[in-house]
């Protein structure tokens, strides 16, 4: 098993703690994998999860499409409220740095 499927095994498992599941969202953003992709997204549009952990998955799902090259392309209206908020704040940090995104 790699790593980021244990990361995947630790985000959708409702019965670890949150800091652990927020620790996998945030390794997962640097993960471009359609498995992580879809789990991300699907997280992202529960809002039965912490709104810390929306916010996080939000954020990974940001750097993943970023770095993908396809921002434009990201499902927000599929989002809950926290997560867009997740996904526009990296999206917002990381065109502070390079403003062609």
């Amino acid at each position: 098993m790699q790593a980021w499927e244990r990361d995947v095994n630790v985000l959708l498992d409702t019965s670890r703690p949150v800091h652990e599941r927020l620790r996998a969202a945030e390794s997962l953003g640097a993960v471009s994998n359609p498995t992580v992709t879809k789990a991300l997204l699907r997280l992202a549009a529960s809002a039965d999860s912490p709104v810390a952990l929306q916010v996080a998955v939000g954020k990974a799902v940001a750097r993943i499409f970023i770095a993908t090259g396809g921002v434009t392309e990201a499902p927000l209206q599929d989002l809950t409220g926290p997560a867009y908020e997740g996904f526009d704040e990296e999206i917002t940090r990381t065109q502070r740095g390079n403003p062609d995104l």
